[in-house]
């Protein structure tokens, strides 16, 4: 995907995440394909590597959303059951 505007290639990305979260939901929503009555510990696993991963993302999106902040503004941000807390900007002088 080559676009010579930003606005364009950010629309496009922005496309493109969303359809990825909606497999996600997708899968989510089937229980990954397994049968919850017959899960083992391997199934428990594989889905603690996926929360794993929702969080590095989702740390990634609340740092890059409130630019050079404090680790413990991105943990709330973070945790959807807290509100966003005020991101502090951090001074460079």
């Amino acid at each position: 995907m080559r676009h010579s505007d930003p606005r364009a290639a950010y629309a496009a990305r922005t496309k493109q995440v969303h359809a990825k979260l909606a497999r996600l939901q997708r899968l989510a929503d089937g229980r990954f394909g397994h049968d919850p009555d017959a899960v083992h510990w391997c199934q428990v696993s594989d889905l603690r590597r996926v929360a794993q991963a929702e969080d590095k993302l989702v740390q990634l999106a609340c740092a890059k959303l409130f630019g050079a902040i404090d680790e413990e503004d991105v943990l709330d941000c973070c945790h959807g059951d807290r509100p966003v807390a005020t991101p502090r900007i951090r001074s460079s002088i």
